[in-house]
């Protein structure tokens, strides 16, 4: 517990005077509960960081103290969680800022370490000032933890979770920028710096931190049945999808729907809904209508789950497109040299060469001759050139284009042909 003078402000505090104990030592937890918002997903860890003493606090902690008036300090705050878990890199609660520390969560490795399978955050206020006439309100905090995935295997829960609580003085010569340390013990208070004290866990009791909360949750995840199934141009196939589910919660009525990256390509799964038994697996195909004109290459069929309540899952597998045997080749798509040509203007001092395909200009180059070698791929294309009728003091076109004409490019059947320009007369 802090015992020097009490002070009504601090450099850095929130800018208010925060409801909570602000020494070392001197807090406590309650309305400590755990939920999962959605019906799939995020698990909210909720709690109340209250003053020693205060009503509902449960005492006067592990130090068996309670805060001085006008005290300023730090509250730690820590939670161990699934090792898989998603961690928010900053806690809010009103007025005051939880800043993930790495020093903290050290120290409760150091002195607690967390059993196989779970890990512990630790998190460290902005430095806040306690004031006995507003502490019985305490100070809310809600973290929202991920819960860990793994590709193709939904959590089974439950999210096992036990929040602690600590506190440190913060004075000049133990500033609010030091490192976390917890000295000897976690649960007993300890020097921290010149003038400084600190108790990592003021709550719970050391009986009870190695024990867990729990939150019951549910959790869904696709896999793959297959991967690069092969898919012939023109053809329908099926492409295998499995739905899992884990953990046990309210009924989910599950939205199936597919995408693919093939152009032109319809996709439908079967069934469009499903509504998952408790642990079980239920199969899902995506129909994919592979175009006629479909060219070979490997593209992907993805199918996503979202919930009406809220929550999303999805995973993509690969199909090889391949072309019929015995089909005639599709046309190259790839670009072909073109030389445009046009009779000369004698007012042309220069031109600019202008391509359009639809509305969009494509290119603009300002030949002095009059022709010019561009690379277009297959297509219809609108060619306008202007004349330049003098260059200085400033460039002045004559008012009507030299050259208005549309152009078909056609495809070119080998590189040979791709490579040596084409003649276009734009006459």
């Amino acid at each position: 517990m802090l015992r020097g003078r009490a002070r009504t402000r601090v450099a850095g505090a929130v800018g208010l005077v925060v409801t909570v104990a602000l020494a070392s030592g001197c807090v406590g937890l309650r309305n400590v509960s755990g939920t999962q918002p959605q019906p799939i997903g995020d698990v909210r860890v909720s709690a109340v960081v209250c003053a020693s003493g205060a009503p509902g606090c449960g005492g006067r902690g592990n130090s068996d103290t309670v805060p001085l008036e006008g005290a300023q300090g730090q509250i730690l705050l820590g939670v161990r969680v699934p090792a898989g878990a998603v961690a928010p890199p900053t806690v809010f609660a009103p007025g005051v800022a939880f800043a993930v520390s790495d020093t903290y969560a050290s120290e409760l490795r150091r002195l607690a370490p967390a059993s196989a399978g779970t890990r512990w955050v630790g998190y460290i206020s902005d430095t806040v000032t306690h004031t006995a006439a507003t502490s019985a309100a305490g100070l809310p905090v809600t973290a929202e933890f991920g819960m860990p995935v793994t590709p193709g295997i939904p959590f089974a829960g439950p999210f096992r979770h036990r929040p602690v609580v600590g506190a440190r003085s913060v004075t000049p010569a133990a500033p609010a920028t030091r490192p976390v340390t917890c000295g000897a013990s976690l649960t007993s208070e300890q020097p921290d710096g010149p003038d400084g004290v600190v108790i990592c866990v003021d709550w719970p009791s050391t009986g009870t931190l190695g024990s867990d909360l729990s939150v019951t949750t549910q959790d869904i995840a696709i896999v793959a049945g297959a991967t690069r199934i092969p898919a012939e141009a023109g053809a329908v196939v099926g492409v295998p999808f499995a739905l899992r589910h884990a953990g046990r919660g309210a009924p989910l009525a599950v939205v199936l729907a597919a995408s693919t990256s093939l152009p032109g390509a319809t996709v439908a799964p079967s069934p469009a809904t499903v509504v998952p038994a408790e642990g079980g697996e239920h199969a899902v195909v995506v129909t994919l209508a592979v175009p006629a004109r479909a060219r070979a290459a490997i593209h992907g069929v993805t199918l996503r789950a979202t919930l009406p309540g809220g929550g999303m899952r999805e995973m993509t597998t690969r199909v090889v497109v391949r072309r019929p045997a015995g089909a005639a080749p599709l046309p190259s798509t790839r670009p072909r040299a073109l030389r445009l040509d046009w009779r000369p203007d004698r007012r042309a001092r220069f031109y600019n060469l202008q391509v359009f395909r639809g509305s969009r200009k494509i290119l603009s180059v300002f030949p002095t001759a009059d022709r010019r070698v561009v690379r277009l791929r297959p297509g219809r294309y609108s060619v306008r050139v202007w004349t330049a009728a003098r260059r200085t003091p400033r460039v002045v076109y004559v008012r009507r284009p030299w050259v208005n004409r549309v152009i078909t490019v056609r495809p070119a059947a080998t590189a040979a042909a791709r490579a040596r320009p084409m003649s276009v007369r734009l006459r």
